[in-house]
């Protein structure tokens, strides 16, 4: 099966006779509320450009076009940012986020964003797409940040992709496990671990323990909010710097260390699997080398 992206659209070597709506689903690729869209809106079309009708038999051999572009674009203010792109197709966008940083505005926070940012980088290299954000990471913490260009990509990706976050806790006992505890929303901006919450399950491993610290990588299995942070501190080794959770404070740390890491994920057009590498922030790599490595 021949697939290649162009111009916002897939284009596909048919494999089988089948009628249009069975053939896209046959696939794989694409998830129902796309399909339906595409064969309601007539985005379906041969190669040539003529269109392809709900109930039109396909042929092997034929090759069909399916639109995948955005009509509606996102309305963000668009703000030149310092972006610091760590990978980038027709598809994705991947950047490496910085600290304190909102992802996008609100009624109550108006200040610049990574969506205006995104946007402006949209505009500047004429990326007609609409942001949509495949993951989100709290103000303090850095590293993968995914942006689909189309809601196509942003099916796919979601629930095909692993991500390793880094942290930096008190000196951990554990080497590797699963940490098993529900986690409940306390009012306004915390949780906590209790029977009566959400179900929450975080897998570790210890890189490095040295002096009083360990350098932890964690796998999220639930996708909870403030999961990482939550079950560190509830384990009673809350990640340094993290001042809403009982996080030690350190004079140049002024945020949790908290950082994600890489990303793999199956690419929807080249089959093929994509590694990402963010590199640790500034003050990531400071607190290793000052506190861990040297004595």
């Amino acid at each position: 099966m021949l697939i290649y992206l162009k111009d916002s659209r897939i284009f596909i070597k048919v494999q089988k006779e089948m009628r249009i709506k069975e053939y896209l689903y046959s696939l794989n690729i694409f998830s129902s509320n796309l399909i339906n869209r595409v064969i309601k809106n007539r985005d379906v079309a041969f190669a040539d450009g003529k269109k392809i009708g709900k109930n039109r038999k396909i042929k092997k051999g034929e090759e069909i076009a399916v639109f995948i572009g955005d009509r509606e674009l996102s309305d963000y203010k668009p703000i030149k940012g310092d972006l610091e792109i760590i990978y980038e197709d027709d598809l994705f966008l991947i950047i490496n986020k910085q600290p304190n940083e909102i992802l996008f505005y609100t009624s109550t926070n108006d200040r610049p964003c990574i969506a205006s940012y995104v946007q402006q980088h949209f505009i500047e290299n004429d990326i007609v797409a609409k942001i949509r954000f495949v993951n989100r990471l709290d103000r303090d913490t850095s590293g993968i940040l995914i942006i689909a260009k189309s809601s196509f990509a942003h099916n796919f990706i979601f629930q095909n992709h692993i991500k390793t976050y880094y942290g930096i806790s008190q000196k951990y006992y554990r080497t590797s496990c699963v940490i098993n505890h529900s986690l409940l929303r306390r009012m306004p901006y915390t949780y906590i671990c209790d029977k009566e919450g959400k179900r929450s399950l975080t897998r570790f491993r210890q890189l490095l323990n040295k002096r009083n610290y360990s350098l932890i990588a964690f796998k999220l299995l639930t996708g909870r909010t403030h999961q990482i942070r939550a079950h560190m501190s509830y384990e009673g080794f809350p990640l340094v710097g993290d001042k809403g959770y009982g996080g030690l404070k350190i004079d140049f740390v002024d945020r949790q260390l908290l950082h994600c890491g890489t990303v793999s994920f199956l690419h929807p057009i080249s089959r093929k699997r994509v590694r990402v590498r963010a590199p640790f922030k500034r003050d990531f790599k400071r607190f290793i080398d000052e506190f861990m490595i040297k004595y």
